[in-house]
């Protein structure tokens, strides 16, 4: 369905676990997922420094951050969006989280592409939404781990998926 989406991956960091298949593949589900068959998707993996610059270039906020996503053009079944990574942010994250850095950075892309779809994350409400959603295909996607993506720390997976 999204033969017509081109997906641009730009790596402006070098770490080992970047893996471009995965990132296209996570983006052209999220788009499919929502009905997206055409556009382009533009993708940069950027590391701490180069992200906290950005974040407060566009958001005023003087920090890194894992993940931002800008609209270029949309239409019902079209998007034209930038997605930045930052691939430091998802090695440290991943190791608290206990799982790959690539699922991480899988994750700021799914996330970043729900951000382009019009999810917002802005209130309680929204952020479990978002939660869920990114759970769904992180499994959809076969990422280890995926299943206590999201979830308290004290619940227990299996009772929850």
């Amino acid at each position: 369905m999204s033969d017509d989406l081109a997906v641009e991956i730009n790596l402006q960091h070098e770490a080992s676990f970047i893996d471009r298949p995965a990132l296209e593949s996570a983006v052209r589900l999220v788009a499919e997922t929502y009905g997206i068959c055409r556009g382009e998707v533009s993708i940069a993996i950027v590391d701490d420094d180069n992200m906290q610059r950005l974040n407060n270039q566009f958001l005023q906020h003087d920090y890194t951050t894992d993940c931002l996503s800008f609209v270029y053009d949309e239409s019902e079944d079209s998007i034209s969006g930038e997605l930045i990574l930052c691939a430091d942010y998802a090695q440290r994250e991943a190791a608290e989280f206990e799982w790959q850095p690539e699922s991480e950075l899988l994750l700021y892309a799914v996330h970043g592409m729900l951000h382009l779809m019009g999810m917002e994350d802005t209130t309680d409400e929204g952020r479990q939404a978002m939660r869920d959603e990114e759970r769904e295909i992180l499994l959809r996607l076969g990422i280890e781990g995926a299943k206590r993506h999201g979830l308290p720390t004290n619940s227990n997976p299996s009772e929850k998926c």
